[in-house]
């Protein structure tokens, strides 16, 4: 394992490990997270940006049976005090730029606990921090036994229903199980190195990633952040053969001006995907292979479509359901229905709930047994989203069923309306979501991001909209953007979306005003 430096790092710092290094500094770290109150199955958080220290600290509860938690960095003071709150965490590991958010967080939620700083270098900071990582690495080696596979592994928070985000509880087995399906699936070994380019606190970066990876015996190295600019000579001097790429990295990086370093790479598939059309382009042009799929926190990645697949069946199985996403089959041992609302089995060409039995699934939602006994109702995973039953036992995604609007009592499925406009000349990215309206209780607003370049018209789109979709369904809204507002994951924000005003941050326009600019 090795990181790329960040400015600020002190020269003298470690960031390259081979696995016999990697587990003596993890095995101290994990004893001296004990002395600190982190033992076992106690929990520690980590808010830190990407480092090849985060990785090794998140690794340090593997040995111990301690069990870390990777923060999204990104939060607020508000929203950070929440996790912790949940969490309870007894260490908080912070990289230099995040100890004064820690500190007033850890306050707010009335936490005294002990605070590290994450990297092994102390980097600058005005706060005083009584330790540091590199402080820990002075530990003896843990001597306790190992954890055993039932123990929870790691609580990665997650979007959930609710303003609040939930805590997902791993188990060992679960994640070891997910870890050996996806080397399999994509045929990674020892010979094989990896880019982290996605954020360590979400699944993509750290397990999808990281763990991956370090079970497949190959190279991994850690980027402090994604480069669209940078990102293909950071993959040539790491040698990466695999990455993990969510739609906005790829959208980036079909932005950049042609260079030979786009195609002198050697990564040879990459996880993640996007609409299919935007993973035909960028397959021609950088020369990858994606292996798209489905998947969550709560299950992995369950569903992919296989390597073996020519690109002519692929795009045959994409056009038999354009309205949905064709994710492919079930993934090794992972067992994946689509189910009615009795919990039957629905016949080809129909949508139900995506429903998951696997040793990957989560144990339960921290502190939440409500909420855990209804999501794992029956002895699978109710993932609450919608799926279609393709052909030869084939899998669609829908949409997220939380994400269907309901107009006038007609259902309709945001992803429907997005594929739509995603299949304009004009557009580069699309989304669709419902805002209140008195009579017909939802109306459906758009937010368009148009290809550079390019200048469009709400009424193009209305009338685009009208060819393809039934008239209930046309956007009422149509509001232009340069960017829409995504996670660390990639995944576009609606909850924030749904929170704004009708008018939106810019010129949102109505279609039963004749196109006139909503000013609500």
């Amino acid at each position: 394992m090795s990181g790329l430096p960040q400015p600020g790092d002190d020269a003298d710092e470690k960031t390259r490990w081979t696995y016999a290094e990697l587990r003596d500094d993890a095995e101290r770290v994990a004893c001296g997270l004990k002395a600190l109150g982190a033992g076992p199955g106690e929990s520690y958080a980590i808010v830190s940006d990407n480092h090849a220290t985060t990785c090794l600290a998140w690794l340090a509860g593997t040995r111990s049976g301690a069990v870390p938690s990777i923060v999204n960095s990104l939060l607020r003071e508000r929203e950070l005090a929440w996790i912790f709150g949940n969490l309870a965490p007894r260490v908080v590991l912070v990289d230099p730029a995040h100890v004064d958010l820690v500190r007033a967080a850890l306050a707010t939620a009335k936490i005294d606990v002990p605070v590290l700083l994450n990297r092994t270098a102390p980097g600058k900071t005005d706060a005083p921090i009584p330790s540091t990582v590199g402080d820990l690495l002075k530990s003896p080696p843990y001597a306790g036994p190992l954890p055993r596979p039932d123990d929870p592994f790691e609580i990665t928070y997650t979007s959930g229903t609710t303003s609040n985000p939930k805590g997902v509880v791993l188990t060992h087995a679960a994640v070891l199980f997910r870890a050996d399906q996806q080397q399999a699936l994509f045929g990674l070994d020892e010979t094989d190195a990896a880019l982290a380019a996605t954020p360590l606190f979400h699944q993509s970066g750290s397990r999808d990633t990281v763990l991956l990876m370090w079970r497949s015996g190959g190279h991994v190295a850690v980027m402090p952040k994604f480069s669209a600019s940078g990102y293909w000579k950071q993959a040539r001097a790491a040698g990466a053969t695999y990455a993990c790429m969510v739609e906005t990295m790829t959208l980036l990086l079909e932005r950049q001006t042609p260079s030979d370093d786009e195609r002198s790479h050697v990564i040879r598939r990459v996880m993640g995907g996007g609409a299919g059309d935007l993973q035909m382009r960028a397959e021609q042009r950088f020369g990858l292979r994606f292996i798209p799929g489905y998947g969550m926190t709560e299950c992995g990645f369950p569903v992919a479509v296989p390597m073996s697949l020519s690109n002519a069946e692929r795009q045959r199985y994409r056009e038999w359901a354009p309205q949905a996403t064709f994710a492919g089959w079930p993934v090794g041992d992972n067992e994946v229905r689509i189910v009615d609302e009795q919990g039957r089995d629905v016949t080809e060409g129909a949508q139900g709930e995506i429903w998951i039995r696997s040793k990957g699934l989560l144990r339960e939602d921290l502190r939440n047994p409500e909420a855990t006994a209804e999501g794992l109702a029956g002895g699978g995973l109710h993932t609450g989203d919608s799926g279609l039953r393709g052909p030869d036992g084939s899998i669609y995604f829908v949409d997220r069923m939380k994400d269907m609007m309901r107009r006038g009592g007609e259902n309709i499925a945001s992803k429907e309306i997005e594929g739509v406009l995603l299949s304009h000349p004009k557009v580069l990215n699309a989304v669709a979501y419902p805002v209140p309206d008195p009579l017909w209780m939802q109306e459906v607003k758009v937010i368009i991001v148009p290809k550079p370049g390019e200048t469009a018209t709400a009424a193009e789109f209305w009338d685009w909209c009208d060819q393809h979709l039934a008239k209930y369904k046309v956007p009422r809204y149509v509001e232009f953007r340069d960017v829409l507002p995504t996670a660390g994951s990639g995944r576009v924000q609606k909850q924030a979306l749904r929170a704004e005003p009708i008018s939106g941050q810019g010129m949102t326009f109505d279609r039963t005003l004749n196109g006139a600019v909503v000013v609500i």
